[in-house]
C-alpha cells in the first residue's frame, strides 16, 4: 500500500505532479495533509486566460506554505497577462536558492523585462527559457552548466557574447529556434568570399568550458562575430547544427580543436553556403540533408560517419544532380579512413546514377 511507503519516497513521487495537483493530495489524510509542502519540485502551468487570477493565487499560497529552504526545479508555463505578478513568482522562487529553473512565457501585448537577479542568480545550474525577447547585456551566473533558449530573440551578437562571458562553467548550450537581433544586418552586409580564420580574431574565450553546443532552426548572423562564437570554446566536443541558415556568407571556417562528435542536418536549408569544419579529434560524423550547402571535414581521424541524403525527388526536380552527387563524393572522400561507413539507399543510388551517367557518355564516345 502507498500509506506504507516513507515520506521521502511519496515526496519523490509528489515531485513529479505539477503543483496544483500536489496541493490535492492535502485532502487525502493527516498524513498528507501537509507533505505537500516539503516538495522540492515545483511545476505551474495554465493555458487558459480566464483561469489566470486563481492561477496566480494558487501559486502564491504554493510559495508562500513552503516549508524547505531549497527549491531544486522550478518551471513555470503561462500567458503573460499580469507581469507584476509573473515577476513576483519568479523572485519568490529564486529566493529558494532553486537550481533547475525553466520559463515559458506567451505575451498577450508588449514584452516585459524579466527580473535581473534572474541572470545573477548564483545557485541556478539549469536555465530553460521560451519565447523571452528581453535579455540583459551582462549575466553572473557562476554555477551555470546548462542553458536551453527555444524561440527567443537575442541580443547584438557581442551583446550575446559579452552575456554569456558571465557564465565561466557553461557546459551544455542549445539556441532552438532563436536568432539575434542584428540577424538582418547580416543578410545585407557585404559577404566574405574567403574563409575568416578564427585564429586571426581576437578573442576572450567567453565560454572555456563549453563542451556541447546545438543550434536548431536559427537565423544566424554572418560576420567576425558569430565566426568568434564558435572559436571561444575551445573544450568544445559535440556541435549539432540542425536547419540553420547563415545568410548570404559565401564561406564560414570553423576550427574546433577538442570536437569529438559533429552531427549535421540541412534537409531544408537554401543558403548556399560553403561550411568548412576543421578538428583534429573527430570521431563520429553524421550527416542528414539535400546538400544544398557544401560542408568540407578537415580531419583525419573520424571513426564513425553515416551520410544520409534526403528529399532524392526534389534534387532531381531542381536538376541537381550532378550538383549533389559531385559535394556526396568530395564528402565521402573525406571519410575515408573510417572505420565505419554508413549509406542510406538513397544515398547510394545518387552515387550509382552519377556513376552511371559517366559511364553512358564514356561508352557514347567510344562508339563514336
Amino acid at each position: 500500500m502507498i500509506e506504507n511507503l516513507p515520506d521521502a519516497m511519496l515526496l519523490h513521487i509528489l515531485s513529479f505532479l505539477p503543483a496544483k495537483d500536489a496541493l490535492k493530495t492535502s485532502i487525502l489524510s493527516k498524513r498528507w495533509r501537509h507533505l505537500w509542502m516539503s516538495v522540492s519540485n515545483l511545476y505551474f502551468e495554465e493555458w487558459r486566460p480566464d483561469k489566470f487570477v486563481m492561477f496566480m493565487n494558487s501559486a502564491e499560497r504554493a510559495m508562500m506554505c513552503r516549508d524547505v529552504p531549497r527549491i531544486e526545479k522550478f518551471s513555470l508555463s503561462s500567458h503573460m497577462l499580469n507581469s507584476a505578478c509573473i515577476n513576483a513568482l519568479i523572485s519568490n522562487a529564486l529566493s529558494f536558492k532553486v537550481q533547475d529553473f525553466s520559463l515559458r512565457l506567451v505575451y498577450v501585448g508588449v514584452p516585459i523585462l524579466l527580473p535581473h537577479h534572474l541572470f545573477s542568480c548564483p545557485t541556478l545550474t539549469v536555465l530553460n527559457l521560451e519565447e523571452v525577447t528581453q535579455f540583459p547585456c551582462t549575466a553572473c551566473l557562476p554555477n551555470l552548466k546548462k542553458v536551453r533558449l527555444s524561440c527567443c530573440l537575442l541580443p547584438h551578437q557581442q551583446s550575446l557574447l559579452q552575456f554569456f562571458s558571465g557564465c565561466p562553467k557553461l557546459q551544455k548550450l542549445i539556441l532552438n529556434r532563436c536568432f539575434w537581433r542584428d540577424a538582418n544586418l547580416g543578410f545585407i552586409s557585404t559577404p566574405m568570399p574567403e574563409p575568416v580564420d578564427i585564429t586571426q580574431l581576437s578573442s576572450t574565450t567567453c565560454l572555456p568550458d563549453l563542451k556541447e553546443l546545438e543550434l536548431s532552426f536559427c537565423l544566424l548572423p554572418y560576420g567576425q562575430s558569430m565566426v568568434q562564437f564558435f572559436g571561444d570554446c575551445p573544450k568544445l566536443q559535440k556541435l549539432t547544427l540542425k536547419e540553420c541558415q547563415w545568410g548570404l556568407a559565401k564561406c564560414l571556417y570553423i576550427s574546433t580543436p577538442m570536437l569529438e562528435s559533429l552531427v549535421i542536418c540541412d534537409a531544408t536549408s537554401s543558403s548556399g553556403c560553403k561550411v568548412v569544419i576543421s578538428g583534429a579529434n573527430i570521431k563520429s560524423f553524421s550527416y542528414h540533408g539535400d546538400l544544398t550547402t557544401t560542408y568540407c571535414l578537415c580531419s583525419s581521424s573520424i571513426v564513425d560517419a553515416c551520410i544520409h541524403v534526403s528529399s532524392k525527388g526534389m534534387i532531381e526536380r531542381e536538376g541537381r544532380e550532378k550538383e549533389v552527387a559531385h559535394r556526396l563524393h568530395k564528402l565521402i572522400m573525406e571519410c575515408c579512413n573510417a572505420k565505419h561507413l554508413e549509406l542510406s539507399p538513397d544515398t547510394l543510388e545518387v552515387c550509382f546514377q552519377s556513376i552511371r551517367s559517366q559511364l553512358i557518355m564514356s561508352l557514347g564516345q567510344c562508339f563514336l
